[in-house]
Protein backbone atom coordinates (compact mmCIF):
# COMPACT_ATOMS: atom_id res chain seq x y z
CA UNK A 1 0.00 0.00 0.00
CA UNK A 2 2.81 2.47 0.87
CA UNK A 3 2.76 5.99 2.18
CA UNK A 4 0.26 8.59 1.07
CA UNK A 5 1.47 10.99 -1.59
CA UNK A 6 2.69 14.41 -0.50
CA UNK A 7 1.18 17.29 -2.43
CA UNK A 8 3.84 19.71 -3.70
CA UNK A 9 3.02 23.11 -5.11
CA UNK A 10 4.62 22.69 -8.56
CA UNK A 11 4.45 26.40 -9.39
CA UNK A 12 6.24 27.33 -6.16
CA UNK A 13 8.83 24.60 -6.81
CA UNK A 14 9.43 25.86 -10.36
CA UNK A 15 9.75 29.45 -9.13
CA UNK A 16 12.27 28.47 -6.46
CA UNK A 17 14.29 26.45 -8.97
CA UNK A 18 14.35 29.43 -11.36
CA UNK A 19 15.70 31.57 -8.50
CA UNK A 20 18.59 29.14 -8.06
CA UNK A 21 17.51 27.66 -4.71
CA UNK A 22 19.07 24.24 -3.99
CA UNK A 23 16.96 21.12 -3.54
CA UNK A 24 17.95 20.92 0.13
CA UNK A 25 16.72 24.47 0.81
CA UNK A 26 13.47 23.84 -1.11
CA UNK A 27 12.88 20.64 0.87
CA UNK A 28 13.32 22.55 4.16
CA UNK A 29 11.01 25.34 3.01
CA UNK A 30 8.27 22.94 1.86
CA UNK A 31 8.66 20.52 4.75
CA UNK A 32 9.32 17.45 2.60
CA UNK A 33 12.32 15.23 1.91
CA UNK A 34 15.05 16.17 -0.52
CA UNK A 35 14.35 13.06 -2.64
CA UNK A 36 10.73 14.17 -3.00
CA UNK A 37 11.94 17.50 -4.35
CA UNK A 38 14.39 15.70 -6.65
CA UNK A 39 11.63 13.56 -8.12
CA UNK A 40 9.36 16.57 -8.55
CA UNK A 41 12.20 18.51 -10.20
CA UNK A 42 12.85 15.66 -12.62
CA UNK A 43 9.13 15.57 -13.39
CA UNK A 44 9.37 19.28 -14.26
CA UNK A 45 12.55 18.57 -16.29
CA UNK A 46 14.39 21.38 -14.47
CA UNK A 47 18.17 21.23 -13.96
CA UNK A 48 19.61 20.59 -10.51
CA UNK A 49 21.27 23.47 -8.71
CA UNK A 50 24.57 22.62 -7.05
CA UNK A 51 24.71 23.30 -3.28
CA UNK A 52 23.64 26.59 -1.89
CA UNK A 53 21.35 29.36 -2.90
CA UNK A 54 22.55 31.99 -5.28
CA UNK A 55 22.09 35.59 -4.15
CA UNK A 56 19.41 37.77 -5.64
CA UNK A 57 20.41 40.24 -8.32
CA UNK A 58 18.93 43.10 -6.26
CA UNK A 59 22.06 43.22 -4.12
CA UNK A 60 20.34 42.95 -0.74
CA UNK A 61 21.71 39.46 -0.09
CA UNK A 62 25.20 40.04 -1.49
CA UNK A 63 27.91 40.15 1.22
CA UNK A 64 30.47 42.92 1.35
CA UNK A 65 33.69 40.90 1.66
CA UNK A 66 35.53 39.64 -1.42
CA UNK A 67 36.02 36.06 -0.13
CA UNK A 68 32.27 35.52 0.36
CA UNK A 69 31.49 37.06 -3.01
CA UNK A 70 34.05 34.76 -4.68
CA UNK A 71 32.40 31.73 -3.03
CA UNK A 72 28.94 32.76 -4.22
CA UNK A 73 30.29 33.55 -7.66
CA UNK A 74 31.75 30.03 -7.91
CA UNK A 75 28.32 28.55 -7.05
CA UNK A 76 26.56 30.74 -9.60
CA UNK A 77 29.08 29.95 -12.36
CA UNK A 78 28.73 26.21 -11.66
CA UNK A 79 24.93 26.59 -11.82
CA UNK A 80 25.23 28.48 -15.12
CA UNK A 81 27.12 25.55 -16.62
CA UNK A 82 24.45 23.11 -15.33
CA UNK A 83 21.58 25.23 -16.65
CA UNK A 84 23.26 25.61 -20.03
CA UNK A 85 23.90 21.87 -20.26
CA UNK A 86 20.23 21.13 -19.53
CA UNK A 87 18.88 23.85 -21.83
CA UNK A 88 17.12 25.73 -19.00
CA UNK A 89 17.34 29.14 -20.64
CA UNK A 90 15.06 30.99 -18.20
CA UNK A 91 17.23 29.80 -15.31
CA UNK A 92 20.35 30.61 -17.32
CA UNK A 93 19.24 34.20 -17.85
CA UNK A 94 18.46 34.60 -14.15
CA UNK A 95 21.85 33.19 -13.15
CA UNK A 96 23.70 35.43 -15.61
CA UNK A 97 22.02 38.43 -13.97
CA UNK A 98 23.17 37.18 -10.57
CA UNK A 99 26.72 36.65 -11.83
CA UNK A 100 26.75 40.20 -13.20
CA UNK A 101 25.56 41.57 -9.84
CA UNK A 102 28.24 39.57 -8.03
CA UNK A 103 30.99 40.80 -10.38
CA UNK A 104 29.87 44.39 -9.76
CA UNK A 105 29.77 43.83 -5.99
CA UNK A 106 33.24 42.27 -6.11
CA UNK A 107 34.59 45.27 -8.01
CA UNK A 108 33.06 47.62 -5.41
CA UNK A 109 34.43 45.54 -2.52
CA UNK A 110 38.03 45.69 -3.78
CA UNK A 111 40.17 48.65 -2.72
CA UNK A 112 40.70 51.20 -5.47
CA UNK A 113 43.91 50.79 -7.46
CA UNK A 114 46.75 53.01 -6.36
CA UNK A 115 46.96 56.02 -8.64
CA UNK A 116 50.24 56.41 -10.51
CA UNK A 117 50.37 60.07 -11.39
CA UNK A 118 53.47 59.59 -13.50
CA UNK A 119 51.57 57.25 -15.82
CA UNK A 120 48.78 59.70 -16.70
CA UNK A 121 48.88 61.03 -20.29
CA UNK A 122 49.08 64.65 -19.09
CA UNK A 123 52.08 63.93 -16.91
CA UNK A 124 53.83 61.99 -19.68
CA UNK A 125 53.37 64.91 -22.07
CA UNK A 126 54.58 67.39 -19.42
CA UNK A 127 57.62 65.18 -18.77
CA UNK A 128 58.46 65.11 -22.48
CA UNK A 129 58.09 68.91 -22.82
CA UNK A 130 60.22 69.53 -19.70
CA UNK A 131 62.95 67.22 -21.00
CA UNK A 132 62.97 69.01 -24.39
CA UNK A 133 63.12 72.44 -22.69
CA UNK A 134 65.97 71.26 -20.44
CA UNK A 135 67.96 69.97 -23.43
CA UNK A 136 67.40 73.25 -25.29
CA UNK A 137 68.74 75.16 -22.28
CA UNK A 138 71.78 72.87 -22.09
CA UNK A 139 72.48 73.44 -25.78
CA UNK A 140 72.18 77.20 -25.31
CA UNK A 141 74.57 77.04 -22.32
CA UNK A 142 77.07 75.05 -24.37
CA UNK A 143 76.78 77.65 -27.17
CA UNK A 144 77.63 80.39 -24.66
CA UNK A 145 74.32 82.17 -24.69
CA UNK A 146 74.02 81.94 -20.88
Amino acid sequence: MGRPRVAIDRERLAAMLRQGVSEADIAKAMGVGQSTIGRARRALAAPAVAGGRAPSASGEEIPADVASIDGLLAIVLRNIEDADAHGAYATLGNLIGKATALHAARRRALPPPEADLDASPDMLLAKQKAREAFHRLLEQCDAGKY
